[in-house]
Formats: C-alpha cells, structure tokens, sequence
C-alpha cells in the first residue's frame, strides 16, 4: 500500500539506544519528511511492527537474542516486500551474503562521521521510492488487466507497434495480443485510417500532453464508434510509450442519432406536435415545434414554455384540452379525441392524440399530435352524401344490383335482390352467387362467373328461384372489376326481369302464324284471277303492242313466284293453314316421292282450290 502522507515512516532497530538515538537525529535532519522510532531488539522491533505500519527497516546485524539476518528472515515471512536495510558495523562477504539471501533490500556498513547518515538517508529515501513505484506498477497491471474498459499499450521507440492489450480490449474488438502485438496501426486498419490515428500518437509523444478524439472502425464488416484517451509514458525524461483507453460507443452514437432523427422530424413536421409537463395539474407546454407555433400565431423563435391550454386557446377550448390531458394521466394510456379551436381561424377542427410518458410507473409527461381535419372532415361529409345517393340511386333501380368479391363474397347489393327473392338482408350477406338459384340452373350461373372472371362480362339467363320457391326468369349482364394494376377485385352485374319480354315474344310468334296463315289463303285466292290474266294478257298481245303489257307480263310473273314460293312450303313439316291440321301430311308424301326418284308438284284445282300432282311415275 502507499503512504497516506508524504512521511517516511523508520524503524530502526539497534541494541546500542544512543547509536540508535544519534541516527535518528541525523536523519531527520537530511530529510524533515523522517518520521523515525527506534528499537533494541528484533523482540522489540517485531511487537512495534505488529501494531504499526512502516515504509522501512533499519537494523543492526549482531544482536543479543536475535541477529540482524534472523530477525530479517522472520520479517519477509509477513512483509515480503518491506524495504529491509542492514545498517551494520560487522562488515564480512558472509554477512553480506546471508543477509541478500534473506532478501535483504539494501546493505551499508556504518563508518565514523556524520555522511554515514546522508547516505543512509538517501538509501532509505531510494529503497521506498521503489517499493513505491513497484506497487503503483502492480497496481497498474492490475488495472490493466482487470479494468472494464479496453486498454492498450503502444512502443514508441522506432514506429508506433502495439506492445499489449487488455482483456476487455481483446473481447470488445476481436483483436487478440496475438493478431495486434509488434503490428502498426496502419498494419491492422489499412494506410489512410492508420496514418490519422498514428498522427494523434505523434501529437502526443512530441507536446507530451493527453489527447482526447474518437474514431470510426471496421470491425467484422461493421462501422463502429469508439472514444479514446491516450497518455505520454515518461521513463527517465523520454517518451517511451503510449498508454490507451478506448470505449465502444456505437450504442450511445446510434442513440444520438435517433434523437436527432426525432428532434427534426419534430421540429419540421407538418403538423403540432408538443410536450406537455404534468407535474402540476396546469399541463404547462414544456417544448413545441414550429407548427405548433405557426398554427397559434406565435414566432418561431418565442418560446412557449410555461403556457398552459387557457393562455393559447381560452377557457372553453382549454378547458376541455386539460380533461384530455387528465384522461391521459389518469389511465395511463393513449387519448384521442377532435376539438374545434380558434386558430388560426375560428371553427377549425383538430385531430389529436396524447401519449403519456411514464417513468417508475408515473407520467411524467405527455407527447401530442394534432391535425387539422377540417378539410378532411369536409370531405368526409361529401363523401357520406354523395354515398347516399348511389345508394338511394342503386335502391331506385327497377333492376337487381349486386356486386361481389374475387372469392364470390357478395359486397353489394340494391333493395330489389330482397324484394324479388324474398330474403332479407342479413341472409343475403352470407350467399354466394349460385345459392339465389334452382339446382338445374346453378351450374350456368357458376360457369357464368368463372366467364366474367376470364374474359370480363358475360350474360346469361336464369330463374331466381324465390324463398317462396317461385321461379322469376331473369337475364343477368355482368362486369369483371380490376384494381390499377390489374388484379381482379370481382364482379358486378345486373339482373332484369325478362317475363315480359318472353309474354311479348310469344304474342309476336302467334301474330307471325296468323300472318302466315293468311298469306297462305291470299296466294291460294290469287292463283285463278292471276291465270285469268294471263291469258286475257295473250288476247291482248294479238291485238296489240304496247310497252304497257310488257309492265303487266313482269307484274304477273312476280305475283306468280310468290305464289309458287308460298306452295314450295307446303312441303315444309309442321306447315298447315288450318287449326285443326298437323302440317306433316304433304311432308311425308314428298319424302315416299322423293324416295322413288318422282316428281310431286301443286297446281290449280278445277274447283280453284289447291291440287297435287305426282308425276313421271315408273313402276318396274
């Protein structure tokens, strides 16, 4: 251990008292730092040592009881490295010898004169000194080793080499004594990087003075921040080495980092944000950004700490803002709420959100954020009206509406789909496209939706088959719905009831068969007074010419090809001019002519009804 004062703390052990006595005086004299007791004996000198802390030894060698070496052995066996002089008069290379194997610190043999004690005086002074400096040494290394902090040891003497480091250098860089021993820094972080750190080692070997910087190393492919100390090892007046603490401080770096990420996005975001104290129920702003500041008419530059929500807002908006702010400190929990301010203009409407700061279980803060929606609550308003009246428009169709997801979830749907099928709304949200339909019709409708699927719009007919279990024929028109990028969404349709339309149908077919029907008893009325005409049409020829009968003779031939036209379909099956007639009598008879290689034609009858012949008949 070192000494608590600068005094030098003797004991001096001889059994002549007046030699001891003499000494001591001289000795304080050369040195007032000599604080010297004295003993008779190693009995004596032993009991004082046991009691007292000493920085040396002096003792006589011939002593009655026990000698000098004796009792310096019994000595080194509890202070092994107390500084032992042996001052004697007895002076022999046995003596000597005995007393180095002891471990004996120093020897001087007392001489005639008063320099005897100027020397001992300066043995004395040395032989602590070094005890000292050895023990500041272990307790260096000890240090060294052990410390927390990575520490290393560079050589100074021909370039700068790293002599050691210590163990929590080695764990916090991955460089072992080994890898780093004899190396430069330019050897271990490349010619640029090392020449930076070599000229702080300079710096500190030529002014002799302590330096301070951080650097940014490689390590394992990864950039990390550390923070160094470096010292001057001064040995007999020179420079000799260089003594190193490092610290990685990547974590502390990175936090700095993210603070000052945070405190610009704070200070420049586009929106208020704030930080209120909570230590006293008046949520003094402790910080505000400048839109916060702008948004409440206040300069950039003035602070705001200190006001509370009445100074900024009133007492009504304030009012209600120190609720929220007592909500928030009470659950300890988020709020978010909407209030309308006066600023900057009268009814603007906020979105806030305060978040508590809770350190050992209290809030001790609260951070906000608050938006103006006023726009957005506008918009939302439009949207709700304007929502509503697609709805009431959809609702207002005569037709079924009906829109359904990608995965034939049904999204959308008018009043008519619950007024035409009987279901109600909440049974509705849970079918899919084929559950509206009859099991003979529902395969179409699944092979309808896989079509609008794939090719974008299909239309298809079928019966919506009602909780009543009416069917009501319904032609379906449906539309493929995409996202920007393409990716189908689903589908939307509509669905038309088509009774109707089938009812008028069948009236235009029957209207089309008395028509027929008609035509047929018109061409058949027609044939005698068109033959009739013709041959008054010869006569007349006889008589005359005239370009007029050649217009009638074209006239004549055209109502003569309808007609023929009208008495071709008679061979048609089904064809028939009466109610009672099945229309497949000619048609079976044209068929056996047909198969005997005949002739069948229909002429004018005698009683100027209709008449078949058959013709080139051959019989084998």
């Amino acid at each position: 251990m070192g000494r608590a004062s600068n005094a030098i703390r003797v004991l001096h052990v001889d059994d002549e008292p007046d030699f001891a006595d003499l000494a001591t005086t001289f000795l304080e004299r050369e040195d007032d730092r000599f604080n010297t007791e004295t003993a008779t004996s190693a009995a004596e000198g032993l009991d004082r040592l046991s009691g007292r802390t000493y920085d040396c030894i002096v003792s006589d060698y011939d002593m009655p009881g026990q000698s000098g070496s004796e009792f310096l052995e019994t000595v080194r066996d509890e202070h092994p490295d107390l500084p032992f002089i042996l001052f004697t008069g007895k002076g022999s290379e046995e003596v000597a010898s005995d007393a180095i194997s002891a471990g004996v610190t120093d020897y001087l043999q007392k001489q005639s004169g008063s320099d005897q004690y100027t020397l001992l005086a300066n043995r004395i002074k040395n032989a602590v000194e070094r005890r000292e400096a050895q023990q500041r040494l272990e307790q260096a290394e000890t240090m060294f080793e052990n410390a927390q902090d990575s520490f290393f040891l560079i050589d100074v003497s021909e370039e700068f080499t790293f002599e050691r480091v210590n163990p929590a250098y080695e764990e916090a860089t991955g460089l072992t004594n080994g890898a780093l021993s004899g190396r430069t820094p330019r050897d271990i972080l490349g010619d640029d990087r090392g020449a930076e750190i070599e000229q702080k080692y300079r710096e500190c070997v030529e002014d002799r003075v302590e330096l301070d910087y951080e650097e940014t190393l490689s390590i394992d492919g990864k950039q990390t921040h550390w923070e160094t100390r470096i010292a001057p090892v001064v040995i007999d007046g020179e420079v000799e080495k260089i003594v190193g603490a490092t610290r990685n401080i990547t974590s502390r770096k990175q936090r700095e980092q993210k603070l000052q990420l945070v405190e610009t996005l704070f200070e420049h975001a586009e929106e208020c944000q704030f930080i209120v104290d909570v230590a006293d129920s008046e949520f003094k702003l402790r910080h505000a950004n400048k839109y916060y500041k702008r948004t409440v008419g206040l300069p950039a530059d003035e602070p705001v700490t200190g006001q509370t929500p009445t100074d900024l807002f009133g007492e009504t908006g304030g009012q209600e803002i120190l609720e929220r702010y007592g909500e928030c400190v009470e659950t300890h929990q988020s709020v978010t709420y909407t209030v309308e301010l006066p600023v900057p203009e009268e009814g603007t409407v906020y979105r806030t959100i305060l978040t508590p700061v809770i350190t050992d279980d209290e809030v001790t803060h609260i951070v906000g954020t608050a938006r103006d929606i006023t726009e957005l609550r506008e918009r939302e308003q439009e949207l709700r009206e304007e929502r509503a009246f697609i709805e009431q428009s959809l609702d207002a169709l005569g037709d079924v509406f009906y829109v359904f997801s990608a995965d034939r979830e049904i999204l959308r749907w008018n009043d008519r789909l619950s007024e035409v099928t009987g279901y109600p709304d909440e049974e509705i949200a849970g079918m899919e496209p084929t559950d509206f339909f009859p099991e003979d019709h529902q395969p179409r409708i699944a092979d309808a939706v896989t079509g609008i699927i794939e090719s974008g719009s299909t239309t298809v007919q079928a019966d919506f088959l009602t909780t009543d279990g009416e069917r009501i024929p319904h032609e379906f028109t449906g539309f493929r719905l995409t996202d920007p990028d393409g990716e189908v969404l689903g589908f939307a349709g509509i669905g038309r009831d088509v009774r109707r339309q089938r009812e008028y149908e069948r009236q235009l077919e029957q209207r089309n068969e008395r028509l027929e029907e008609f035509t047929s008893i018109v061409s058949h009325d027609l044939q005698s007074p068109l033959n009739v005409a013709d041959g008054r049409l010869e006569l007349a020829r006889e008589d005359c010419e005239s370009q007029h009968l050649d217009e009638v003779d074209r006239a004549l031939d055209r109502m003569d090809t309808l007609i023929e036209d009208e008495r071709d379909n008679v061979f048609d099956a089904g064809y028939t001019t009466t109610e009672e007639g099945t229309g497949f009598g000619l048609s079976i008879v044209k068929q056996v002519v047909d198969a005997h290689d005949w002739e069948i034609r229909v002429t004018e009858g005698t009683d100027g009804g209709a008449r078949v012949e058959i013709i080139d008949l051959k019989f084998e």
